[in-house]
């Protein structure tokens, strides 16, 4: 993802990097919404959910503390988020964006005509993207039989 990119998350959702600093994010510019709207939810139930027991104590001073976003990446063709810690309902948050990353370009984050590569590199990718991508387009692509739109 470009610099820039990772840069507006980073500064939108500071306390989920505030304690390892920045981690650099592993996958390409399509996936952008999905990691904003994901991280936005997951930042939204942290405040609300500040005073409660679930988790979020920190063993040193007993004060919350957000969840570390560890790692960000594309595997196998779709969107992993790494944290340090979480609870159930943060983890169904981040399945969820992988659910959606693998019906989105991770090119251009278009859901329309997604499919996935297959072979030694697989890629989430459209049609489009496919037929620009040199590295992409040598590769067999079967299309996606359940994609959402917006």
């Amino acid at each position: 993802m470009k610099k820039e990119k990772q840069k507006e998350l980073i500064d939108k959702y500071p306390k989920f990097f505030e304690r390892i600093g920045p981690i650099g994010f592993h996958c390409r510019d399509g996936w952008f919404n999905i990691l904003d709207e994901i991280l936005g939810c997951i930042y939204k139930y942290c405040e609300d959910n500040k005073h409660s027991p679930i988790y979020g104590k920190s063993i040193i001073d007993n004060e919350f503390v957000f969840p570390s976003i560890t790692t960000i990446k594309e595997k196998f063709g779709s969107l992993d988020i790494y944290t340090d810690s979480s609870d159930e309902l943060i983890r169904g948050m981040i399945a969820v964006a992988s659910y959606l990353s693998r019906k989105t370009c991770e090119f251009c984050g278009r859901k329309i005509n997604v499919g996935r590569t297959h072979g030694p590199w697989i890629y989430t990718v459209c049609e489009v993207c496919r037929e620009k991508e040199p590295r992409v387009k040598e590769l067999e692509w079967t299309p996606s039989t359940d994609q959402y739109f917006d």
